[in-house]
């Protein structure tokens, strides 16, 4: 029974592993070649009560990317109610590149790459 119980031990984490092993090659033969920044929006209205959820989300797939430039997470403001509001500040400011702005602001914001489409 306890030889069972190692074989199945062993055999989850060699899946895992080999898992994980095909993410790394993949993201590596993926990766950007590009040294330009990359701006990930996630537009928040009303009260979210997984704000947190989808920014520690997005922010997770922007550290996948393996990207060597500038990355930038932006919480475009909506609509949100207080406490989401209050939710997105606390997050920005624990992570250094993730900012919060008005959605009348986001061309600003954007440095004018989208003002004039």
């Amino acid at each position: 029974m306890e030889d069972m119980i190692g074989r199945i031990l062993v055999a989850f984490f060699a899946v895992v592993g080999l898992t994980e092993l095909c993410r790394f090659v993949l993201f590596w033969l993926t990766r950007p070649g590009w040294e330009e920044k990359i701006t990930v929006l996630v537009c928040v209205s009303g009260n979210d009560n997984r704000v947190e959820y989808r920014l520690r989300g997005a922010l997770e797939r922007l550290r996948w990317l393996r990207h060597t430039g500038h990355r930038e997470l932006i919480c475009v403001d909506c609509g949100m109610d207080r406490e989401t509001r209050a939710i997105c500040e606390t997050f920005a400011l624990a992570n250094p590149s993730v900012r919060l702005c008005m959605a009348t602001d986001l061309p600003e914001t954007l440095n004018g790459e989208f003002a004039n489409t």
